[in-house]
């Protein structure tokens, strides 16, 4: 008796094993995790923080990304700093490619559009002096539009890491725009 009932544990987790072993990366089609997508020109990083992505059909999808800090004690004479950002893209999937069961490959097209909001710290000089202090100029808005081609490698059926390349850029308050480039990881399910 009690070897029948440790072979059946062990059918149980061979079974277990086995479906998880099984699944196509694929199939999953939500995934979360974190991202960071950096304009090389700019001073700032405006796509960043945790991310949501989801694929409706087989070619359309989207994800979004957001982050929220605050330091009340910057280093900039104890001014306040904080900073955001709230985005969201639309992703084409021009091409996958399973690799066995447990590996895939994704090339698709973004388009993102966002908002970055920040404090401006700026250092002024003091009048006849080398020395001077940090100035608050207040909370600003920017808008960021970007476009580009991204790529995918699922490993490990959850474990997706992405390489996104394009242009990106932000405006009004501190304009910038150029060649960004973005990664992260994310479990996919």
């Amino acid at each position: 008796m009690r070897k029948i009932k440790l072979l059946l544990c062990a059918a149980a987790l061979f079974m277990a094993g086995s479906s998880f072993l099984a699944a196509d990366p694929l199939d999953f089609k939500n995934s979360v995790g974190v991202f960071i997508l950096g304009n090389v020109t700019s001073e700032t990083l405006s796509v960043k923080g945790i991310q949501y992505q989801r694929w409706c059909t087989d070619r359309w999808g989207f994800q979004t990304e957001g982050f929220v800090t605050y330091d009340a004690q910057s280093w900039q004479d104890s001014l306040p700093t904080y900073d955001f950002s709230l985005s969201g893209e639309v992703l084409l999937k021009l091409y996958e490619t399973p690799k066995g069961y447990r590996f895939a490959s994704t090339l698709y097209t973004w388009g993102l559009v966002g908002v970055h909001g920040f404090n401006d710290v700026v250092y002024e000089n003091f009048p006849n002096s080398s020395t001077g202090h940090y100035v608050d100029e207040g909370f600003m808005f920017n808008t960021v539009l970007g476009l580009g081609f991204g790529f995918d490698v699922m490993m490990l059926n959850h474990i997706s890491i992405p390489f996104q390349f394009g242009f990106e850029g932000e405006f009004p308050n501190k304009t910038s725009a150029g060649f960004c480039l973005g990664t992260g990881v994310r479990y996919k399910f």
